[in-house]
């Protein structure tokens, strides 16, 4: 009575067990309300705190899987240039094949042209000169 902490809470001031509720369930009281009542009320209180954990540990995975996902993004973008950049050196391959391949081919009609345009030139200037 002098300020001691080992005095015991009167029961209806503090939270019962399971245990004493199910006693008291034999003989219900005011006080047996009471302590009923700060039963749910710490019951509450951790299930919500709970939940909060939880919640922040849900919010954590989320944001790993947005980031694990902005990451899959990257490397698929990634392969996608990889692909862009191995076709667009394929064409070029095979344009610089396909001109060597023509320039073999074409090689005689383009002497030919060369050389009609040589002779044609020369008299060009000829008849211009012959003009004055």
């Amino acid at each position: 009575m002098n300020g001691d902490a080992a005095e015991p809470a009167p029961v209806w001031e503090r939270p019962w067990s399971l245990d004493e509720i199910r006693k008291g369930s034999q003989s219900w009281s005011l006080a047996s309300d009471a302590g009923l009542l700060h039963f749910l009320q710490e019951f509450s209180q951790q299930t919500i705190s709970r939940t909060h954990e939880i919640k922040k540990q849900v919010d954590g995975l989320i944001n790993e899987t947005k980031a694990t996902d902005c990451r899959l993004h990257n490397v698929f973008n990634d392969f996608l240039m990889l692909s862009n950049t191995q076709f667009i050196e394929n064409l070029v391959l095979q344009k610089s094949a396909k001109r060597a391949g023509c320039e073999r081919c074409c090689e005689p009609s383009l002497e030919y042209m060369m050389k009609k345009w040589k002779s044609l030139f020369p008299k060009l200037m000829l008849e211009t000169k012959q003009s004055r």
